[in-house]
């Protein structure tokens, strides 16, 4: 594994390029750090992310794909008993919101996923099921023959009382 980091460092300034499936990034930080693991998800430029579990793998998913800038539009109004007329204000705000929430990551059905690739933002996808055909039976029952063994008796140990003890004078 050790490799892995200096390949993805030292592989991507020489042209160098490397496909790698990853199930857990919590077991990359448990191995090499956490400094580790931001590292190698950093050298990557296309992320591929299907349903997750993990709360704490989510939420660093939800940073590491980043915010966006959203303008929001608030009206009130107010009404005067007069005729002095009613007053409607209108305003605007600049809010940073998540491209994703950690929920999504997790809510995912299956076959779905997000796709990040570098400079060219982020998408949901669908894969296809293409299933293997079926070579051999998934599940053989062995026989044991559970009920001769049981009926065959074991040999039984002679017991230290009938067993023949020398016998040394004081």
């Amino acid at each position: 594994m050790p490799s892995i980091f200096d390949f993805l460092t030292m592989g991507r300034s020489k042209g160098g390029f490397l496909v790698l499936a990853n199930q857990d990034l919590g077991s990359v930080g448990n191995i090499y750090g956490h400094d580790q693991k931001e590292t190698f998800f950093n050298n990557f430029n296309l992320h591929l992310i299907f349903r997750l579990n993990d709360p704490t793998t989510a939420e660093f998913l939800s940073r590491a794909f980043g915010e966006r800038e959203v303008v929001k539009k608030f009206s009130s109004s107010q009404m005067s008993p007069t005729d002095l007329g009613d007053r409607i204000s209108i305003s605007e705000q600049e809010k940073l919101e998540k491209i994703i929430l950690p929920t999504q990551f997790q809510d995912l059905k299956d076959f779905h996923a997000y796709l990040k690739i570098a400079n060219y933002g982020v998408t949901t996808m669908q894969t296809s099921r293409k299933f293997l055909p079926a070579i051999t039976d998934e599940f053989v029952p062995r026989d044991f023959d559970l009920q001769q063994l049981l009926k065959e008796a074991p040999a039984v140990p002679p017991t230290a009382a009938a067993a023949e003890i020398p016998q040394f004078a004081p």
